[in-house]
């Protein structure tokens, strides 16, 4: 987690990067400890380009949600 926003009191992460190059590994699934829910940075307006396949290598900066629950949707 890098910062809190001082408006939303969330926290920002971005992708992780080394030397610009995607730091990234593969794990095994009983590694995973939990889902989050990311809502991604965009300011006062949403680029058009954006779409549900490619916001993750678009958006460069995301909050996570901390108040939401998968059993909310259960």
């Amino acid at each position: 987690f890098c910062r809190r926003d001082p408006v939303t009191g969330l926290y920002q992460i971005s992708p992780s990067t080394r030397n610009h190059v995607p730091n990234a590994a593969v794990i095994s699934a009983d590694r995973i400890l939990g889902h989050c829910h990311l809502a991604s940075k965009c300011g006062t307006e949403i680029s058009v380009s954006w779409t549900s396949e490619n916001v993750l290598d678009m958006a460069g900066t995301f909050y996570v949600n901390p108040y939401s629950s998968l059993n909310t949707f259960f």
